[in-house]
């Protein structure tokens, strides 16, 4: 027995809010609008389907250009477009004119492309590349000299000067006139200077954030349960679980990607990834311990745990480690609780693993105590050249060469197998405070027994009066007990995690993206150089674990 017109008379000259509730708590009545609406795939919301059911609509609703049209709510029905500028274009001009309802838009379509064809040799319009625009620039060559108005400097001239002949400026709002109103009105030059109007700019930019974000949830059939330190918790309109601290990352990026942050609705796959596997895979081959994969009770989840030797190992995708999914001290912190159990934990960067993989692959094998041992004695400890240890440098070391102006090594059989080098404080110009330990590497495959005493013992030798200090990088360094503790350095600091920008699935050092490098390149100087990365870029940071700064006392 058909269950839901008896259902629909009842609310039908009454609200029908507690309808939808009506329908959810029913299992029959749920069972049988779905079935009504089986055209509609599982993401459609009881409010879509019973929308559907009650206007007589027996396929799915699309856009014009064919999409599907995302849901508003019962009594607006579906968005009448799918977004698309082209589309609501589209709409309005259908909107505009019942005349415009027998129009063929694919006639339309197709005479635009054989006129523009016929005149500028493309189907397109003016935009970037095309044949219509190389015409567009010839011509504008031809009557101007340049191929934009703007590239011509007595335009540019004129539009200045006509701007500084209307307002006194080449900037409007440093105008006189916009000053004087400013101080009429607020009692100061600058509308940010009155207290009042920075609150209310500062509200308002906090409400429309709010509000779109707000937008994008109840446009992805998610409700809003709370709100607490930035962090949303949500409720699913189509499955009604619940998902607490759901930061704006996850609701930006899901809403760009049109899925849902419901997790069962949208599941994130809990999976070991291919280069955890890989790991794993290559330990093997040198140690018959136990491995233990995904445990937590170390007080949090460990992709691979060496209990023999208390080591622990992380594969940090930069994707999923990024700032969309992790917080800025989120490494640290986790480093710190492993830490805390008696356990060393070690970061293995994706980027760093398809990359430079046998280079991490010799830093585990030390890690394990299974690379080849050779005594420091049993070798010749001498200066390198510039070009020497570039090479070596860039061949062993996972972040490849520094600057130097001291470069210390032991050879072994006439070759290489470990170097320290040394610059000189840049902050010491004219000054006499010391240098930094910029490299500590050892050759690919290699243990020196005593090693790095030898060469930071000679290093005072030849500088004594001189003061050292140096940086470990704390994805890989223990944060107690390192071999800088063990052979005399003085920990002095942690650094604060610090960020890279991603490009390409590769992190990249922020300082190569710094705003003055970014502006030369071409970039707009108006914005700041997270602007410039996100917008233009489209890039998002990944943060590291800080550093150790050591000092020699």
């Amino acid at each position: 027995m058909a269950l839901l017109p008896s259902i629909l008379s009842k609310y039908e000259s009454i609200p029908k809010n507690g309808l939808i509730n009506e329908i959810k708590n029913s299992n029959d009545l749920k069972a049988e609008l779905i079935s009504c609406t089986e055209f509609l795939d599982f993401s459609y919301s009881i409010s879509a389907r019973l929308f559907v059911y009650i206007n007589d609509i027996h396929e799915k609703p699309t856009c014009i250009c064919g999409k599907p049209l995302k849901f508003h709510k019962l009594d607006k029905g579906f968005y009448k477009t799918c977004g698309d500028k082209n589309c609501i274009k589209k709409i309005l001009s259908i909107q505009s004119t019942q005349a415009n309802k027998t129009k063929d838009w694919d006639k339309i379509i197709k005479k635009t492309a054989r006129t523009n064809m016929q005149r500028y040799g493309a189907v397109s319009n003016l935009s970037k590349n095309t044949e219509s625009r190389k015409y567009a620039n010839k011509k504008l060559k031809e009557k101007y000299g340049v191929e934009h108005a703007l590239q011509k400097n007595e335009i540019k001239e004129k539009q200045k000067q006509t701007t500084l002949q209307i307002h006194g400026t080449l900037n409007f709002v440093n105008s006189k006139k916009v000053k004087n109103t400013i101080k009429e009105r607020y009692g100061v030059e600058h509308a940010m200077k009155n207290k009042d109007v920075a609150k209310r700019s500062g509200e308002n930019s906090s409400n429309t954030k709010n509000g779109n974000l707000l937008k994008k949830i109840d446009e992805m059939n998610m409700s809003v349960l709370d709100i607490k330190e930035g962090f949303y918790t949500l409720k699913c309109n189509i499955c009604e679980t619940e998902s607490s601290n759901v930061s704006r990352q996850i609701i930006n990026v899901s809403y760009l990607r049109n899925e849902s942050p419901c997790h069962k609705c949208n599941p994130t796959p809990h999976f070991r990834s291919n280069g955890e596997v890989e790991i794993v895979e290559e330990i093997k081959k040198f140690w018959d311990g136990e491995i233990q994969l995904n445990r937590q009770y170390l007080g949090a989840e460990v992709d691979i745990i060496i209990p023999d030797i208390k080591l622990c190992i992380e594969y940090n995708g930069v994707y999923w480690h990024s700032e969309l999914y992790k917080p800025a001290n989120f490494h640290i912190n986790k480093k710190k609780l492993i830490e805390s159990k008696g356990y060393h934990l070690i970061y293995v960067w994706e980027d760093d693993w398809n990359l430079k993989k046998d280079i991490v692959i010799s830093r585990l094998k030390h890690q394990f105590g299974v690379n080849k041992k050779i005594g420091a004695r049993q070798c010749i400890l001498k200066e390198v050249s510039y070009k020497e240890c570039c090479k070596f440098l860039e061949k062993n070391h996972l972040q490849g060469n520094s600057q130097s102006s001291i470069r210390l090594g032991l050879f072994y059989n006439d070759s290489l197998v470990s170097i320290c080098t040394f610059s000189r404080n840049r902050n010491s110009i004219g000054k006499n405070t010391g240098y930094e330990l910029t490299r500590n590497c050892t050759k690919m495959g290699y243990t020196i027994v005593g090693g790095f005493k030898r060469l930071i013992t000679h290093f005072f030798n030849i500088r004594p009066n001189d003061n050292l200090y140096s940086y470990v990088d704390l994805d890989w360094s223990p944060l107690e007990n390192s071999a800088y503790d063990k052979i005399g350095f003085t920990q002095d600091s942690i650094t604060s995690p610090s960020y890279f920008w991603v490009i390409n699935g590769v992190r990249s050092n922020r300082i190569n993206h710094q705003k003055h490098k970014l502006v030369e390149m071409g970039f707009d100087k108006n914005k700041s150089e997270s602007q410039i990365m996100y917008e233009d870029f489209k890039s998002y940071k990944v943060y590291n674990s800080g550093n150790l700064k050591y000092l020699w006392k």
